[in-house]
């Protein structure tokens, strides 16, 4: 037990001051009780809260405070109750580490809860409270078995529909105000502020900063979005929670730096200065002096008191003219991208400026006119450091420090990523060249900066050369072909959040105009497959490596033009530097955009490149390389794998996508050799760990003894939502994709005429917004397989029920846009991969089967489900017609590596399945397939000299379905004689050891 005071008065009519806090020794439950004042009255009126709500008093009280606070009353009161108190020495009231710790977390979880909500520090009462009523609910392991402080104490598990969002707005029913009932022309609905539950009842408890008052609302509606501060002009954050426990003696607290102080630190490593905010400060200034900073890119610092004034970032002092441009730093410029805090919400949008000054303007596109809203600006080139400290204006629309050079030139031209910067265009994408560069145009400079920009990188690549009239004729009389025109396509690159970033310019041959015909095989080149990406995840945590990125410059400018096809162009249209009938004859292919053959040609040529440098295609997938490292130039100075204790010394694993690539080794130096020699024989940019890939994020947690990742499409799934209007609808933490009493099957297709307009529209929309859904589960969501399955069977005649289907799916997606999938170098996969094997504990899932253990969870594991029939239940009225496709079986499957799925799939069958039985069998040849496929990779992999061994013995595939099981060790009955030989190859791959069927219980 002890006693906690606030640096302020908390609100209402109570005004606590003080609290008693007290803590269960054996369940670590957590009851706190507001004081007045720490007069007996007080503490004697708390302690017998305590008793109502313990049911009773404890044997015994140890305290850390002042045994003065305890007089007679308070003695006697506990002595007739059967309590004894037992307090500190003088001196020595923090030796109780159970109240320190457990009052230090709350003060952590209640700053947050003020921080989040931008309350003020006079509710810091309810913070506690609820904090601490949080802190009962985080389960433990007792006795072997997962429980928590609310059920040890209580004996049942705590409902959580009671949970609730401390200090969210709250709208409630309200008839009367005191004895006068309210009229039907007045309001019934009031709102407040949510401050927990009622101590008398199990009510809500919420309070009105207007009238300062409590209400118990017996029917309301909770806004969590909305701040306080939007609503009541009072409610403004003044720098979050300073409380501590209540001592001897304890000084008026005058925090110098309290939490939310934004500070500025330079790194003596990068030299770069860095932004951070004050979250911890010292609770005992003698002996931890220290402040807890956490700094904008992520990383934290702790920092001596005596130090902190040093890192407070100073106005800066300008000497110029008020209409001097060059006070703002580059990235404040007009039209440039910011983050504004107002009214409590953080906004994204431009800087703009007018003859009134700056301002913020609230706007869709940086060119739009008309802004939705806009604050202004005053004084912002004598307060943008000041505002920018404080985290009220963040540059950018992205978290990233905003130190930057003030006195760099203005140009259009991004010198750290080497691109044409699209931030500053005042129109769209031109149509052509010629009109881009028309005097006229106001973006013609930015574009004619893209060109030469595309320009200059194609001709120092040796793409072409220049010819007149006179020498393209000698060429035409010798047999050459007829020159063929050329373009320049113009496109603005966006970035993540959709916002223009780059202004690109590509030149392309309209090959379309060549008389020569390619079969498909002349032009085809492979890209890697989503499967076999996972795969080589799985293999670089299996070493416990991180994988790197490279992409090739111009990559279908390096395809050599074989002797035979020789191509004459004419220089795009709108050119301004082409000379009249000049004529470019090509040495090498000009992008996928052009010629028919440039993919073929950039594939051979970069197939060509590795090759020399020791890595040859997978014999089953053309796009995975591996292989040990050789230098052309010095082919001794290669890895022996004789004399080499690692096998994978000098091992280098590749997966290709066109012109990106993925790459990981067992060793820093083997990386970096890559890097040089690839770098010596083309243009290539590494960009070091991969963050994004595809449109995959990527979530690293390397540590020296375990190396673990992340994927998920959050961005694109964001995106889609944002491009389907639904960013509006509430996020919903226990959705699913599916409707409740309402399957896809149930919903008839449309019985509209296919010359119909309304159905034109909704087969557009409904077919994008399906296979945005089928990008997601393709890649990283095994979760979207079966609901994209479902209604990719209506691509063709959607109804509105499909489309409203489809929608109900994207807001599964909306609410979970940041899952995904994980793989893990440990032997047992975390929580945190959503997709992974059971826990150990869990004795009905390994009943009957054994799950991988330390040296097997590594390899492939294989599960395989099906249900029998359809699913449509009682959703369609009897006698409705129906396809017979609806009735046949769904089949699934999954494949792990590394404690994350390398392949999945969810399709109906192609028949229906007289059984149970047959429906598993379908499912698990299925599975088979697809494991089989990922064993032919793998051997592929070994044969180039990769260490991997799960081929080396049976992958398992486990099934629910015992007759299934029985089959597939080839025992054979009646009821499965109909069924394809096809089918039947599970059994060969049993018997030659390939697969192992096992059975385990549903």
């Amino acid at each position: 037990m002890n006693i906690a005071f606030g640096d302020c008065a908390s609100v209402g009519d109570s005004r606590h001051k003080y609290a008693l806090v007290l803590v269960d020794r054996t369940t670590r439950y957590n009851w706190v009780f507001s004081l007045r004042s720490l007069s007996s009255l007080d503490i004697l009126s708390a302690l017998k809260d305590f008793r109502a709500a313990a049911g009773r008093l404890s044997t015994l009280f140890r305290c850390d405070c002042d045994e003065n606070f305890f007089d007679s009353a308070v003695r006697s009161f506990l002595h007739d109750n059967g309590s004894r108190v037992e307090a500190a020495p003088s001196g020595r009231q923090s030796s109780n580490g159970l109240i320190e710790s457990h009052w230090k977390i709350m003060v952590h979880m209640a700053r947050a809860y003020l921080t989040e909500k931008q309350m003020p520090r006079r509710y810091w009462y309810f913070a506690i409270k609820h904090a601490a009523r949080m802190m009962n609910m985080i389960p433990s392991k007792y006795c072997d078995k997962l429980t928590s402080p609310f059920m040890l104490v209580h004996g049942i598990h705590r409902d959580q529909r009671t949970w609730t969002r401390i200090f969210s707005i709250c709208y409630f029913h309200h008839e009367r105000d005191g004895d006068v009932r309210r009229s039907h022309t007045q309001a019934h609905t009031m709102d407040g502020v949510v401050v927990g539950r009622s101590p008398t009842s199990n009510a809500l408890l919420v309070y009105n900063p207007r009238t300062c008052r409590y209400y118990e609302p017996d029917s309301y509606r909770i806004d969590p979005y909305r701040l306080p501060s939007s609503m009541y002009p009072d409610v403004k954050y003044d720098g979050g929670l300073i409380s501590a426990i209540l001592r001897d003696d304890n000084p008026a607290i005058e925090e110098p730096f309290p939490p939310g102080t934004r500070v500025e630190d330079l790194d003596p490593d990068t030299r770069i200065l860095r932004a951070g905010t004050v979250i911890d400060i010292p609770m005992d200034p003698e002996r931890s002096p220290h402040y807890l900073i956490v700094f904008d890119d992520g990383t934290s610092k702790s920092i001596s008191a005596k130090d902190m004034p040093g890192l407070i970032p100073k106005p800066p002092e300008f000497d110029v003219a008020d209409d001097d441009a060059s006070a703002l730093p580059s990235f404040l410029c007009p039209n440039s991208q910011v983050i504004f805090e107002h009214n409590g919400e953080y906004h994204k949008s431009y800087i703009t400026r007018s003859s009134a000054g700056y301002r913020f303007s609230s706007k869709s596109h940086v060119n739009k006119k008309k802004e939705d809203w806009g604050v202004p600006l005053p004084n912002l080139k004598h307060r943008w450091a000041e505002l920018c400290t404080e985290g009220i204006l963040v540059p950018g629309h992205s978290a990233h420090s905003f130190v930057r050079s003030s006195s760099a030139p203005s140009t259009t031209f991004d010198l750290v990523a080497q691109f044409v910067s699209a931030i500053n265009l005042q129109q769209e994408c031109p149509a052509s060249l010629l009109c881009a560069l028309a005097e006229s145009h106001p973006d013609c400079g930015v574009w004619l900066q893209s060109f030469y920009e595309e320009k200059e990188s194609v001709e120092s690549m040796g793409t072409f050369q220049r010819l007149n009239l006179d020498e393209y004729q000698a060429l035409r009389e010798k047999g050459a072909s007829c020159a063929i025109p050329a373009m320049c396509v113009l496109t603005i690159k966006k970035e993540e959040n959709l916002l223009p970033l780059r202004a690109k310019s590509r030149i392309a041959v309209l090959g379309n105009h060549k008389d020569r015909v390619w079969s498909k095989s002349e032009k085809f080149t492979p890209v890697l497959r989503s499967d076999l990406l996972c795969l080589l995840y799985s293999m670089a945590v299996e070493q416990r490596r991180v994988l790197k990125q490279g992409d090739f410059k111009n990559a279908f400018c390096n395809g050599d033009l074989p002797p035979g096809e020789t191509t004459i162009v004419k220089p795009p249209v709108g050119d301004p530097d082409a000379a009249p009938h000049e004529y470019w004859p090509l040495r090498k292919t000009l992008y996928v955009y052009g010629l028919r053959r440039s993919p073929r040609h950039w594939f051979d040529k970069i197939k060509g490149i590795l090759a020399k440098l020791g890595l040859r295609p997978n014999s089953h997938d053309p796009c995975l390389f591996s292989g040990r490292l050789v230098d052309p130039n010095d082919p001794s100075a290669s890895t022996d794998p004789c004399t080499s204790s690692d096998p994978s010394d000098g091992m280098v694993t590749m997966g290709l996508y066109v012109d990106d690539f993925v790459y990981f080794s067992s060793s820093d130096e083997t990386e970096k050799k890559f890097e040089r020699l690839l770098a010596q024989h083309i243009m290539v940019d590494f960009m070091g760990t991969v963050e994004w890939f595809l449109g995959i994020h990527f979530q690293w947690n390397a540590t020296p003894s375990s190396v673990s990742v992340h994927l998920n499409q959050a961005g694109f799934a964001a995106n889609t939502v944002e491009s389907f209007n639904l960013q509006d609808r509430n996020v919903t933490p226990d959705a699913t994709p599916y409707r409740s009493g309402l399957p896809i099957d149930g919903i008839a297709e449309s019985d509209e005429p296919k010359t119909s307009s309304a159905l034109e529209k909704r087969r557009r929309e409904y077919r994008r917004l399906v296979g945005c859904i089928g990008w997601i589960a393709m890649n990283t969501r095994p979760d979207l397989a079966p609901v994209h399955s479902f209604l990719s069977s209506y691509n063709n005649k959607p109804a509105p029920g499909h489309m409203k289907a489809a929608l109900y799916a994207f807001h599964y997606v909306h609410s979970t846009h940041d899952y995904g999938i994980s793989f893990t170098s440990k032997e047992k996969a975390p929580m945190h991969t959503y997709i992974h094997y059971p826990d150990s504990s869990d004795v009905e899932a390994y009943d009957d089967a054994k799950r991988p253990s330390g040296g097997t969870s590594h390899k492939c594991t294989t599960y395989s489900d099906a249900c029998w029939g359809s699913q449509l239940g009682n959703s369609v009225p009897m006698g409705t017609w129906m396809p017979l496709f609806k009735f046949c079986s769904m089949s699934g499957g999954i494949i792990f590596r590394s404690g994350g799925p390398i392949a999945w799939f969810s399709e109906r069958q192609e028949r229906s399945s007289h059984s149970s039985c047959e429906a598993e069998i379908r499912a698990t040849d299925h599975a088979a397939r697809d494991t089989v496929s990922v064993r032919h990779l793998i051997s592929g992999l070994r044969a180039l000299g990769y260490p991997i061994a799960d081929d080396e013995s049976a992958t398992t595939l486990y099934n629910d379905n015992s007759a299934c099981f029985q089959w597939s060790h080839n025992m054979n009955t009646k009821r499965t004689r109909h069924m394809d030989n096809k089918e039947t190859a599970v059994r060969e791959w049993v018997q030659d050891g390939s697969l192992k069927v096992v059975h385990v219980r549903g």
